[in-house]
């Protein structure tokens, strides 16, 4: 194509007008937000799923991991150096006899979690000495101090009602 051929083209485009339809200009604006909601929406699921995949992330690396010592709770034999709960406690008397019962199963899940965070939360400041299952599938810790409000909060919340505290001797700690 020479270039005088290619200005001729060129004056044929800018001689272009938009169609004779009196609404065209709406159209072509009501199109173009359309196409705008769909990238929103495009972006708003992308967005979503990306925040479900974090969120499932941060859940799975902070669930308790098993140790060896599992199989050795789940029976309700204690592990070595832990106290057995009826001989930590006096006369038997579990520091949970007031709360909820638990199975033996939820009792070995919780405890399999207490003592894999036992080195965390005692660079955290909780003087925890051991844990065990006690006899209402509450899992008995062991402190050589008492803890202080802030102190039993972190257990609260980490396990809630599963977990009780003891002195060094047993003894249900308030």
């Amino acid at each position: 194509m020479t270039e005088d051929q290619v200005r001729d083209q060129l004056r044929c485009v800018d001689d272009l007008t938009p169609p004779p339809a009196p609404d065209f200009a709406a159209r072509a604006m009501r199109a173009s937000t359309l196409r705008a909601e769909r990238r929103r929406t495009w972006g708003k699921g992308v967005l979503g799923v990306a925040a479900a995949i974090a969120i499932s992330t941060l859940a799975v690396t902070n669930l308790p991991r098993p140790s060896s010592s599992n199989s050795s709770a789940a029976s309700g034999a204690a592990a070595p150096g832990v106290a057995a709960p009826e001989a930590a406690t006096a006369g038997g008397a579990a520091s949970g006899t007031t709360g909820p019962a638990y199975t033996a199963a939820e009792c070995a899940s919780t405890l399999t979690g207490v003592r894999a965070a036992i080195p965390a939360l005692t660079q955290e400041g909780l003087p925890i000495l051991s844990a065990a299952c006690g006899p209402r599938g509450v899992v008995v810790v062991r402190v050589s101090t008492p803890l202080t409000p802030e102190q039993r909060g972190v257990l609260t919340a980490r396990y809630g009602a599963h977990v009780s505290v003891a002195d060094r001797d047993g003894r249900p700690l308030p």
